[in-house]
């Protein structure tokens, strides 16, 4: 019986999909592609063995056990979680926010607060730019939205580039996680064989077709996998995690001790 992962249907999980699908047969899960809230849902309700699942979201997960080393993360700019105001940034008093993501929106409430001493209003909705700058100050776009958005004219806050900069730590945007220890030992090797064999299938042109679908040039798309983000998470990745999460205790966005 195969496992079956929900992985985050996002251009920065692309050398997972590709890698996952490149597996050998008799190895290879059933792959469900969903937004990152639902890949969350589904670990949680027990409908798939493994999801790559946001930070936030592992944090309140019972019995769930990251995967191996296998994530996403960024350790400077990472041009696809991005604030865009019409307004300083010190001075906001409401945000749209991707409704998609819970992590993005913890990392922007801790930015803002620590950085900026900025409490505003958020609201989510969808990621429609124009929208969400007519009813509010700026903007909290994520994934591929956060990539073709025209930024001209606004101000532009990169959040794990902000991140960096408070802490000297890169952000871990989501991680993979198993429901238990057998599954865990299961699926970490395949994710990791997964990064390599996606990393080598898109270098080989497999990513011109989703580079278009995401508005995005070939080598653009290919920068970004390369040099924007990555999907190895070691000591410091844990580090920024732990502090991440004693960061959302303190300021009342995680109520319960987590672990990572």
């Amino acid at each position: 019986m195969p496992l079956t992962l929900s992985c985050v249907s996002f251009l920065n999980s692309l050398p997972f999909v590709e890698g996952l699908r490149r597996l050998d047969p008799g190895e290879r899960p059933i792959l469900l592609l969903d937004p990152p809230y639902r890949c969350a849902e589904r670990l949680r309700r027990g409908e798939v063995d493994a999801a790559l699942v946001p930070s936030v979201e592992f944090a309140s997960m019972e019995g769930a056990l990251p995967a191996g080393e296998a994530g996403i993360a960024s350790r400077h700019e990472v041009r696809s979680v991005v604030l865009l105001s019409r307004k300083p940034f010190d001075s906001l008093r409401s945000v749209a926010v991707d409704s998609n993501s819970r992590t993005s929106v913890a990392l922007l409430r801790l930015v803002l607060s620590e950085r900026f001493g900025s409490r505003p209003a958020f609201r989510a909705g969808p990621p429609d730019l124009q929208t969400m700058l007519t009813d509010c100050d700026a903007a909290l776009l994520i994934g591929d939205a956060a990539l073709r958005a025209d930024r001209s004219g606004l101000r532009v806050l990169d959040l794990a580039a902000a991140w960096h900069g408070m802490t000297g730590l890169p952000f871990v945007f989501a991680l993979w996680a198993a429901r238990g220890e057998e599954i865990r030992r299961q699926v970490s090797p395949l994710l990791a064989r997964s990064i390599e064999l996606g990393r080598a299938a898109i270098r080989g042109g497999c990513a011109d077709a989703e580079a278009a679908r995401g508005g995005l040039s070939v080598e653009d798309l290919n920068d970004y996998l390369e040099r924007n983000i990555h999907f190895t998470l070691g000591g410091e990745e844990m580090e920024s995690l732990r502090l991440f999460y004693e960061m959302c205790r303190s300021e009342g966005i995680l109520g319960e001790p987590v672990r990572a």
